[in-house]
């Protein structure tokens, strides 16, 4: 680059100074001038019997339990409420139940409006009618709105957010015991 300083040509270089120059301005600023942030609204259906969120791989492992047929990934409820799916190194699932406080709930969904999700395309693989492969989708049901996403799992055009909100909804939360039935 013509006129720059040589130190700083390498684009490893012009990083570690833009991530330098970052902190020291971060340092530097007085706690008094930091705008505090407000957090975004969120209202959903609280309700016990409103499932909010759901997230699974579809064309995968068939998980039941409970005399239900299949049992999706993940399964949030307008309480709190949440069944997740986790499975040791052999592949063998264990189904968990667990509930988030209304603050968890608040800031899951806040997490997934950051991310962009209902800014998200609907479906991210193939042209309709082309062959059908294993896709994993979340459903996201709020007050004022409600969005499906799917990704078929060989397509690296996904969102890059999808797989994060994927993770972040499959960890459950650690106030957790063995999932003992019931929708």
């Amino acid at each position: 680059m013509p006129g720059a300083l040589p130190i700083l040509e390498s684009p490893m270089a012009r990083r570690s100074a833009v991530v330098l120059l970052s902190l020291i301005l971060a340092a530097l600023l007085p706690a008094g001038c930091r705008v505090p942030v407000t957090p975004i609204p969120v209202d959903w259906d609280h309700r016990p019997e409103a499932l909010v969120i759901e997230a699974d791989f579809l064309g995968g492992p068939l998980v039941t339990a409970g005399g239900q047929d299949q049992v999706p990934d993940v399964r949030v409820w307008g309480d709190g409420r949440i069944v997740w799916v986790e499975y040791d190194a052999q592949g063998q699932p264990t189904l968990w139940e667990g509930r988030l406080s209304e603050e968890e709930l608040a800031n899951l969904f806040r997490f997934i409006i950051e991310e962009g999700f209902f800014q998200w395309k609907d479906w991210y693989g193939p042209k309709t009618g082309e062959a059908s492969q294993p896709a994993a989708y979340i459903t996201v049901r709020m007050a004022d709105r409600a969005k499906t996403v799917t990704v078929a799992m060989d397509m690296e055009a996904g969102p890059l957010g999808f797989g994060r909100l994927y993770e972040r909804l499959r960890a459950g939360t650690p106030d957790r015991h063995p999932f003992s039935g019931g929708s």
